[in-house]
């Protein structure tokens, strides 16, 4: 799935060769990479071994794939498949990660949790704008809430070990 999205960047920016056309393609570029590296960290803190665990990965999967699918018109038509994609992957992520009885994963997905449904929720609310104002929640407040948040819990997951 990864290499898909990696060519439907690839896409986004053929299409649009432009500064313009790079941002694009590195804020949607940010917030997919984040959130493939906390489906990353979540199989190694809830290993899919249970049936229920693997359809719910296999429906966070089916996510990424209406991601991968919407990225190349996700400023325009396709914001509300990339948002809705965007809220599935979050919601599956922030749902099986509960499963686990890793304190210190615990302890940092109520932190991050959170954060990354905002994102989600910013994310699908852009897909209903248009124009200027559709760059306006994608860009900035996301990725920004994101890496604040995840900066934060970061820092105080390494000094609680």
């Amino acid at each position: 799935m990864f290499v898909f999205t990696i060519t439907q960047l690839t896409t986004l920016l053929a299409r649009e060769p432009t500064l313009t056309g790079l941002l694009q393609t590195m804020l949607i570029f940010g917030n997919v990479w984040w959130m493939y590296g906390g489906y990353a960290w979540l199989t190694n803190a809830v290993p899919p071994r249970e049936l229920g665990v693997r359809l719910l990965l296999l429906v966070g999967m089916s996510g990424f794939l209406l991601i991968a699918l919407a990225i190349p018109t996700a400023f325009g038509a396709g914001g509300i498949a990339f948002g809705v994609g965007y809220m599935i992957v979050t919601l599956v992520h922030t749902g099986v990660f509960m499963r686990t009885s890793q304190q210190s994963a615990i302890q940092a997905l109520t932190i991050l949790g959170p954060s990354n449904v905002l994102t989600a929720v910013l994310l699908l609310a852009a897909g209903f704008t248009t124009g200027g104002f559709r760059w306006s929640p994608r860009s900035s407040v996301g990725p920004a809430v994101s890496g604040s948040v995840s900066a934060t819990s970061w820092s105080g997951m390494v000094s609680s070990c």
